[in-house]
């Protein structure tokens, strides 16, 4: 084997030391500026950099009172720039770093607040007739012959007020059907006093007449289990109080 092969072995590294020669740097038009190489000091508290990461966090965690704690006290919302999306109007609520995220009652609460102020120029004019007074309406949907946010001022004239949920409603404004869902939560619902789903007309009707319309000529759902005297008299109740007027 050894008349076909040769074998010779690798020679040891050489006593002198080699300099290596690097390979000259390649022009990159996005390289960054040099910077010295200095070593940077966090500024957390004093002597960090002689502790080890577990101090630091037990440290940070026993002062979270101090008003130089960076977790309780971050002013990082202040020095953040707020964008508003054009795309989508999303927008960062104002103080939202102070408000729970889960707690969305506190939030529509706020919001109620807020929108009552914006309404107060007009609100209980002494012009205006206070004929929907204890009124809560929640508007559902689509509004024919009016829009969602004239409905609504004409409604805090009238002494009414305006929900964003439904929870709560004395009347659900819609001038469409309900869906098969919240029908059938309507008609089989055990509260006390179920919302009267009524169309848009029943607001403006009531303005102008200067008093509250009876909801049945309104109704969105007619629930046919329940009958009042006027289902068996044949009439409705604003035919009854219009013949009793004439009679008197």
């Amino acid at each position: 084997m050894e008349r076909f092969v040769t074998v010779t072995k690798r020679g040891g590294a050489p006593s002198g030391k080699v300099k290596e020669e690097k390979e000259p740097r390649r022009f990159s038009p996005y390289a960054s500026a040099a910077r010295p190489a200095t070593k940077r000091k966090p500024q957390i508290i004093e002597g960090v950099e002689n502790m080890t990461r577990s101090q630091i966090t037990k440290h940070l965690l026993s002062t979270l009172s101090d008003e130089s704690n960076p977790i309780t006290h971050s002013d990082a919302y202040e020095r953040a720039e707020h964008i508003v999306s054009a795309s989508t109007g999303h927008q960062v609520s104002n103080g939202g770093h102070n408000r729970i995220a889960s707690n969305r009652r506190a939030y529509l609460d706020d919001r109620a607040e807020k929108l009552a102020v914006q309404k107060g120029e007009t609100k209980g004019a002494p012009t205006d007739s206070q004929v929907l007074r204890g009124v809560r309406i929640y508007i559902n949907g689509y509004l024919r012959g009016t829009t969602d946010i004239e409905l609504k001022r004409l409604a805090a004239r009238a002494g009414a007020t305006t929900l964003p949920t439904p929870s709560g409603a004395t009347h659900i404004v819609t001038s469409m059907p309900l869906s098969g869902s919240k029908t059938h939560k309507f008609l089989t619902g055990k509260a006390r006093a179920p919302a009267q789903v009524v169309q848009p007309e029943w607001v403006t009707e009531s303005i102008d007449a200067g008093k509250r319309l009876s909801e049945r000529r309104y109704a969105v759902v007619q629930d046919k289990t329940t009958r009042t005297m006027f289902d068996f008299a044949g009439t409705t109740g604003d035919s009854a109080g219009t013949k009793n007027s004439d009679s008197n």
